[in-house]
């Protein structure tokens, strides 16, 4: 058994089934026959990738978001398996920050030639992530982009969200912990971050880099909603880590303890909490992608 795709139907508000169709034909006509196992819901993914390497597969695309991914990346964490990303899905920030081609047609030809790297992954709260996890304004507005943008997606769904949120800007007291390191303040965000981009590519973590063993923490402060709104225009470049509210650590494990539940959020799935305990997993994916 060679390569077998597991495809989210749902993702990329339920266009990756034909963006996969495509991609797929793409691939055959250039030799390679794809067999599809498609999902059904939360958690299938991972129950697909165990059975696939169970049964001795090579490579397992997964066909959808991030979510998708992170399913599959959990499943297959620790194994010989290697794990390709078909980024059909709403956000596709990790696609972005390895330069994986978006367009089916376009990835189609690229997946011939990727490569293996041994990506981290994060763990929050005993759970697997490979993109970013989030607790504060980001959970909150990935929480109103699942619920309510109607039929946007990617960065204008993403932007839709953070106006409704801004309405409600609150931030938390908390205590967070950077490889024993103890810092107290008001966050309004705090991004753990294994890769650059979230929200349909914002800039959140510039400096983040996927297979260098460490975590990059973004934290924004306590700040007004008129201040945060004049600085949002600063995410699409990166140029935010100069706001006197942000800081960014690195590291290889964290704690962060607020003073009330709080939206968070893995790789785009969303939960409210008052408690996070991070850690890094380095080189645990066996992860295809364009050569860097």
């Amino acid at each position: 058994m060679e390569a077998v795709c597991i495809l989210n139907p749902a993702a990329g508000r339920g266009t990756a089934p034909h963006k996969w169709k495509q991609a797929r034909n793409d691939l055959a006509a250039r030799g390679r026959i794809i067999d599809t196992l498609t999902t059904t819901g939360p958690g299938d993914a991972a129950r697909l990738t165990r059975q696939l390497i169970a049964q001795g597969a090579d490579t397992i695309i997964a066909a959808g978001g991030d979510g998708t991914l992170n399913e599959i990346a959990g499943a297959a964490a620790g194994s010989e398996i290697k794990v390709a990303l078909a980024p059909f899905g709403t956000g596709n920030d990790l696609a972005r920050g390895l330069g994986i081609p978006r367009r089916s047609s376009e990835w189609a030809a690229g997946f011939l030639t990727f490569t293996a790297r041994q990506l981290d992954l994060g763990m929050v709260n005993g759970r697997y992530f490979i993109n970013q996890a989030g607790f504060g304004f980001d959970a909150r507005v990935g929480y109103k982009v699942n619920t309510g943008v109607g039929f946007l997606t990617g960065k204008p769904a993403y932007l839709a969200a953070v106006a409704s949120c801004l309405k409600d800007l609150s931030p938390v007291e908390a205590e967070i912990v950077v490889d024993g390191v103890r810092i107290k303040q008001k966050v309004i965000l705090a991004a753990f971050a294994n890769s650059v981009f979230i929200g349909g590519g914002l800039r959140l973590a510039p400096p983040a880099i996927p297979d260098d063993g460490l975590l990059d923490l973004v934290v924004i402060g306590e700040v007004s909603r008129l201040e945060l709104l004049k600085a949002f225009p600063m995410l699409f470049s990166g140029s935010h880590l100069n706001h006197p509210a942000v800081s960014v650590w690195r590291g290889k494990s964290f704690s962060l303890h607020s003073d009330k539940p709080e939206y968070a959020h893995t790789d785009g799935e969303i939960y409210k909490t008052d408690r996070l305990e991070v850690n890094i997993k380095p080189g645990s994916l066996n992860f295809l992608a364009p050569l860097y």
